[in-house]
């Protein structure tokens, strides 16, 4: 009972996250990318999304560890340990991700965890993005690629196809 009841209050809470965020939606121009926010479930580089948007866009990455920290580890990556006691990331943990206002907001992870979705939610991104979720989080949702490289092609034709027929 108490998990279940923990997973209804995760989300009621990224329900919560989604309504209550005032961020403004501004559709990008793949020229005019600067910043871009990724949030990933496994170690991650960041080399392809520099070639992908070129060396302007500056790259921050939020990893989800579904493990416990050890105590010597030093990392921006949160943890299991980083969790309250409903499941969630602690607010201290991810508050510089999430208030960045980044140009694009990309959810790598290949599962859905409620930590990264509540994360996304949060975020004051001006425009998210992921694959495989039916969430109302994401502003595009690219289905059919679980290749990282594949969805970053299919992100950058499908803003080019919106921006040349805007």
């Amino acid at each position: 009972m108490g998990n279940g009841f923990k997973n209804n209050f995760r989300r009621k809470a990224i329900k919560k996250a989604i309504h209550n965020n005032r961020r403004v939606v501004i559709f990008p121009d793949l020229a005019s990318v600067k910043s871009i926010g990724i949030v990933i479930s496994e170690s991650f580089s960041t080399e392809f999304i520099a070639k992908a948007f070129g060396p302007r866009a500056n790259v921050h990455v939020l990893e989800f560890v579904a493990r416990k920290r050890q105590k010597d580890e030093v990392s921006s990556s949160v943890f299991l340990n980083d969790m309250d006691f409903w499941g969630l990331p602690a607010p201290a943990k991810i508050s510089g991700f999430i208030e960045r206002p980044f140009d694009l907001l990309i959810n790598f992870s290949t599962e859905n965890v409620d930590a990264i979705e509540y994360i996304c939610a949060k975020s004051m991104a001006k425009f998210k993005i992921a694959s495989k979720t039916d969430s109302n989080i994401y502003d595009l949702v690219i289905f059919g690629t679980t290749d990282r490289l594949s969805l970053i092609e299919e992100i950058k034709k499908t803003l080019k196809n919106f921006n040349t027929n805007s």
